[in-house]
């Protein structure tokens, strides 16, 4: 799928291992391997903002990667404007995003 490649090509373009990847954002590493292998695989919003939070992706990639699975961050709502805010501002830590959407009463990310 288009958000295989562009998952795969970002995480080629940081020499990452899938290991470092899923590992950091506490993601399943069975889920991981089903991104990697299914190509009918269709994420959740909030896996591929994992993701991105994994690669320190700037605004614009994440905005990217979201894309590539038919999502997008509108500026409508407390939790996107959040999303959106750590990205431009580079706060990668789930705690510290965690902490933020807390103060907005937003779901947050489960680790």
């Amino acid at each position: 799928s288009n958000f295989q490649k562009t998952l795969f090509r970002m995480i080629d373009e940081r020499n990452l291992k899938d290991s470092d990847v899923y590992n950091k954002v506490h993601i399943d590493r069975r889920l991981f391997s089903e991104i990697r292998n299914d190509k009918k695989y269709h994420p959740s919003k909030e896996t591929i903002i994992l993701l991105g939070l994994s690669l320190e992706l700037s605004i614009t990639e994440l905005e990217e990667l979201l894309n590539s699975a038919s999502y997008s961050l509108p500026k409508t709502n407390h939790y996107d404007l959040i999303i959106r805010f750590c990205f431009i501002n580079k706060i990668y830590r789930i705690i510290d995003v965690n902490d933020l959407l807390d103060e907005y009463n937003c779901e947050l990310f489960d680790y």
